[in-house]
């Protein structure tokens, strides 16, 4: 018994410090707004408003448990906007890479999470892309 608990503290102890020490703090917004690139580059249109709590905050939480890191350059425009401060690229790898503008960091989201995220964004998935 006293060597199965030892074991099970050094994994749990690897987990702490193997985790993500990157996350940032957020404050959950009371609505999201979606601004799509248009056929001109650098030109956004709102395509739709996101006032479901449930989904804000599913929105905010995926962010929140990301693993941020400074910037990488982008050499192209983000393919989505949410609320003027999130930059949101779709990977050819059908994942999400979200920057957040005001302390420029980003991060690439896991296929799980890219796909929540996706279909909060478009009400389409991932996949169907």
């Amino acid at each position: 018994m006293k060597r199965r608990f030892y074991f099970l503290s050094i994994f749990l102890l690897l987990i702490s410090i193997l985790r993500c020490n990157n996350q940032v703090n957020l404050k959950t917004e009371e609505k999201l707004i979606i601004k799509k690139l248009t056929e001109q580059k650098g030109q956004y249109d709102a395509i739709k408003e996101i006032t479901d709590k449930e989904e804000i905050i599913t929105f905010f939480t995926i962010l929140k448990n990301a693993c941020w890191k400074k910037v990488s350059d982008k050499s192209r425009y983000p393919d989505f906007y949410i609320n003027d401060k999130y930059a949101i690229w779709i990977t050819s790898n059908k994942r999400i890479r979200v920057k957040i503008e005001d302390i420029s960091k980003d991060t690439l989201l896991p296929e799980n999470d890219s796909n929540i995220l996706y279909e909060i964004i478009t009400d389409e998935k991932l996949s169907e892309k």
